[in-house]
């Protein structure tokens, strides 16, 4: 890792812990694993995707948490509340995140 990626992972990492929410996630394969989220809610507009419903949100999770990219169908679970997200499709990825809708 560059000096600059390492720097942001270090970033993100903190960002995580103070606004970041407990999550489980569940593969499709049925692996489960717990890892930190950052849920945007009621968005209408993200990015590149022109639409999104206000039913929906997107899931921001750290790549080092999970060992594959998220796939349709598999399972966001908030820890605390016990409110559970499908993904949809996943509309980001970078060196340190994946981003996914889910609904």
């Amino acid at each position: 890792m560059t000096v600059f990626a390492t720097a942001m992972a270090r970033g993100l990492a903190v960002l995580y812990s103070k606004d970041g929410e407990s999550a489980r996630f569940t593969s499709s394969d049925g692996y489960v694993t717990d890892c930190s989220v950052m849920v945007e809610r009621d968005v209408s507009s993200y990015g590149e995707v022109a639409e999104i419903t206000a039913a929906s949100a997107v899931i921001s999770v750290r790549k080092i948490e999970l060992c594959d990219r998220p796939k349709r169908g598999e399972v966001f679970e908030l820890t605390d509340t016990e409110e559970e997200f499908s993904v949809s499709q996943v509309i980001a990825s970078d060196e340190l995140e994946f981003r996914v809708i889910v609904a």
